[in-house]
């Protein structure tokens, strides 16, 4: 999973679809999917909601940055230009099938490279850091930075784009990214494994359409058939008892701090014999 760098440009737009996404989903919940992109000299918002309520994206930028404290923007004497591509009332579709990565961490969604690069950072030009075989830095320069070691070093395009999760409601796609964030935590516990591939089909939501793949001590089949004894799979209570009352912009803002779902309430149920 990428880790977004706070207190930049890529921090700006995946917060404000964030902030967009609990605004239309204040009164009721509406599938949606929000994408902010900083073209320089405006903010393009695409996406699709159920919702039929037209927000004014206008006041709502400058409601934005006004309450945001991670940003320090001139409102009088610049005027931020919003062109507002949101379909409202309209069906929203998402993925039926799902492939996540989880590394043996405190934080499993973030290689433990990421973390060591996100702590150690000194590089202002940063806007987000991935891990893919090796690190993937984004930069907005127009040139490779020399960061010491092999890395990918990706340039930012002319435009910078919110990315999933963020802008995202909670529906499988998403509540399935923490869920199994939850169930690794668990695993690492017991798996001599430095990471964890989970694959989930939720098209008729049966858990044997649930697999999984890791380097441990333990044949494949037996920790899936350890997970399926162990966790009931309830999507919808995980999502109301661990997701609902959490604000997403604190995977950016504090990626690292405590999180409602890693939670270790199954731990002493986890034994292999």
């Amino acid at each position: 999973m990428k880790l977004i760098i706070k207190n930049t440009k890529k921090s700006l737009v995946n917060e404000f679809s964030e902030y967009i996404l609990t605004n239309i989903n204040k009164e009721n919940h509406y599938k949606t999917k929000i994408q902010v992109i900083d073209c320089v000299n405006f903010l393009l918002i695409n996406g699709t909601t159920e919702s039929k309520k037209i927000l004014n994206l206008n006041d709502l930028i400058t409601k934005f940055i006004t309450e945001s404290k991670s940003f320090n923007f001139d409102l009088e004497n610049k005027k931020i230009n919003i062109i507002d591509l949101i379909n409202y009332n309209k069906i929203v579709n998402f993925p039926d099938k799902i492939i996540y990565t989880y590394y043996n961490t405190d934080r499993p969604i973030y290689h433990n490279e990421v973390k060591k690069e996100y702590l150690d950072n000194t590089v202002s030009t940063l806007l987000s850091i991935d891990y893919v075989n090796e690190l993937i830095m984004e930069s907005v320069y127009n040139e490779p930075q020399d960061y010491g070691y092999s890395i990918i070093d990706k340039m930012s395009p002319i435009s910078i784009s919110s990315e999933f999760p963020f802008g995202f409601s909670n529906e499988f796609q998403k509540i399935a990214l923490y869920y199994f964030e939850y169930i690794s935590k668990h695993l690492f516990k017991i798996l001599l494994t430095d990471k964890i591939t989970i694959s989930f089909w939720d098209k008729i939501n049966e858990p044997s359409l649930f697999l999984i793949k890791t380097n441990s001590q333990y044949d494949d089949e037996v920790v899936k058939s350890l997970v399926l004894d162990v966790f009931n799979f309830n999507f919808l209570n995980f999502k109301t008892t661990k997701l609902e009352n959490y604000d997403f912009i604190k995977e950016i803002t504090d990626p690292f701090g405590e999180k409602p779902w890693l939670v270790l309430d199954r731990q002493s149920d986890i034994f292999i014999i």
